[in-house]
């Protein structure tokens, strides 16, 4: 194809407008080959999605390096220079999920054992066990029978449907091996954790905006805080699951505890003192809120099954 960088003399492909240039003027085509290589199709929609060349390596030492600077960048205006916000956010969710997904299947799979044995060849009064290290959880048989899901029946809402789809769903899993019922609510509880999350990021954006309400600043604006701090704390908990024990590092855990109170600090730009006491407000709040959502959402995947 004719032409000097990105000025292309041919005419658009895709409605024939011969004016020349990288772009179509008047469909917003990018001019170029159709047929190429799996490498180079590939290399331009992660181009287009994450502006890996640039914006994704800016953008991932902002993130990690420096908290509170995505957003601050942001309110300045300098938009163009790192990944949008909301797309990060995505991005990072998917990637944990996925990841979540994935060791979860793995670490309730044939792996776990019960006193050696697979456990769906062992009986159900023998120790369950699934080997994780100095972490390792030891369940018996007498935790996981049948009567272990009779909650069910001494546990009334009060709204006469919902207690009928409780007590349906545990005996359908008074059905079912102990192993597989486990499976089953934690496969349940990963498979809608994004959307319980998603949901929290407005409140956590609220949360913000109460406790910084003379900073004047737009709702918005908080909300795009709440997409980086969450996009970061997805982004470490899928480090920390994809590394082995032996070398999960607590300098992370660390890192994420003080991600919070520095980031405030950068953006809002309160004092220390002042800070601290926002971030334990906002830190025991939203830890509660998120546990009964993580709750909630327990109870929606042992109830869909």
């Amino acid at each position: 194809m004719s032409g000097t960088g990105d000025f292309i003399h041919e005419p658009c492909l895709n409605c024939g407008d011969t004016t020349p240039g990288r772009y179509c003027r008047a469909c917003g085509q990018p001019k170029g080959e159709v047929r190429v290589s799996m490498r180079r199709l590939t290399t331009e929609v992660l181009e287009d999605q994450l502006s890996i060349n640039s914006a994704l390596p800016r953008t991932l030492a902002a993130l990690f390096l420096h908290p509170g600077r995505l957003t601050a960048e942001y309110s300045r205006g300098r938009i163009a220079s790192f990944i949008a916000p909301f797309r990060l956010y995505l991005v990072a969710s998917l990637i944990f999920f996925l990841v979540a997904s994935v060791a979860s299947r793995f670490g309730l799979s044939a792996e776990t054992t019960i006193n050696g044995q697979n456990p769906e060849t062992a009986g159900d009064t023998t120790a369950l066990a699934e080997p994780s290290g100095d972490d390792s959880v030891t369940i018996t048989g007498d935790d996981l029978d049948a009567d272990s899901i009779d909650w069910a029946n001494r546990f009334h809402t009060g709204i006469p449907v919902i207690d009928d789809m409780i007590a349906a769903r545990a005996e359908s899993m008074r059905r079912m091996e102990p192993m597989d019922a486990i499976r089953q609510i934690v496969r349940g509880t990963i498979e809608y954790a994004p959307v319980a999350m998603f949901v929290m990021l407005p409140v956590f954006a609220l949360l913000l905006q109460v406790m910084y309400i003379r900073s004047k600043r737009y709702y918005v604006e908080h909300f795009v805080f709440a997409l980086h701090y969450h996009a970061f704390a997805f982004l470490i908990f899928t480090v920390i699951i994809v590394l082995p024990d032996v070398l999960r590092p607590a300098l992370l855990l660390i890192w994420l505890y003080l991600y919070l109170p520095i980031a405030l600090k950068r953006v809002y730009g309160q004092g220390v003192p002042v800070t601290l006491v926002k971030w334990l407000v906002i830190s025991s709040v939203y830890s509660v809120l998120v546990a009964i959502g993580m709750a909630a959402t327990t109870v929606v995947a042992f109830l869909a099954g």
